[in-house]
């Protein structure tokens, strides 16, 4: 099987609702190559709205910061009680 070409968007932590909801409309009016995975990696915030608004051949894919020692991660994000 041949390996499909991937294109990834992050938004790092920009946007607003308009702009990404702007940017999923987009992408869902785009003819998307079949060829290619296409995955948009918007804020934490944003994840729902752009699940649920984007196509399914749109894959949504959340992301997490490990550069510092005080950014979100898995490990800090469990309740400690």
């Amino acid at each position: 099987m041949a390996r499909k070409f991937f294109v990834g968007g992050n938004f790092k932590m920009n946007g607003t609702i308009s702009s990404v909801t702007e940017i999923v409309d987009n992408l869902n009016k785009a003819q998307l190559d079949s060829n290619v995975e296409t995955v948009i990696a918007p804020p934490a915030l944003y994840l729902l709205l752009v699940r649920e608004h984007a196509k399914k051949e749109i894959g949504v894919a959340a992301r997490t910061s490990m550069t510092s020692p005080t950014a979100p991660s898995p490990a800090r994000s469990r309740s400690s009680t």
